[in-house]
């Protein structure tokens, strides 16, 4: 249970981020359509997104919101540890994560301050353990 557990873990961390170039397009592939709206069960889904967009300065990254503690405004952000690591090994913390449906057009859009970012130590550049947590 724990393997598959881990498993589907680092798989869902290493599927969720991707390059970007300068322009926060994915590097080797066509720009994605943007949908207008979100559906669930035929209802338009007006909630917060569990997708998010982690940026720094130079890259940028997606994840996935998977906790939120509204009482302290903090959230936590499941991403790979490529995302939160420079060229060195060394911790990296990303300017902040944007949550929205829309970038370019969301009034709603909400941007989060990142404040910590760890890394399964384990990670040392290769696919293996490529999983990281934002603050």
């Amino acid at each position: 249970m724990r393997t598959l557990f881990a498993s589907a873990f680092t798989l869902v961390a290493f599927t969720a981020c991707a390059a970007t170039d300068d322009a926060g397009t994915p590097t080797g592939s066509p720009a994605p359509a943007v949908a207008s709206q979100a559906i669930i069960n035929g209802s338009p889904d007006t909630s917060t997104p569990a997708a998010v967009f982690v940026y720094a300065d130079n890259f940028g990254c997606t994840g996935s919101l998977f906790k939120v503690d509204r009482q302290r405004d903090l959230a936590w952000v499941l991403t790979a540890a490529h995302c939160v690591q420079d060229q060195s090994g060394n911790p990296v913390v990303p300017n902040g994560v944007v949550i929205t449906t829309d970038y370019n057009t969301d009034p709603n859009l909400i941007f989060m301050q990142a404040i910590r970012a760890e890394h399964d130590p384990r990670y040392n550049g290769d696919d293996r353990y490529d999983v990281g947590v934002i603050t």
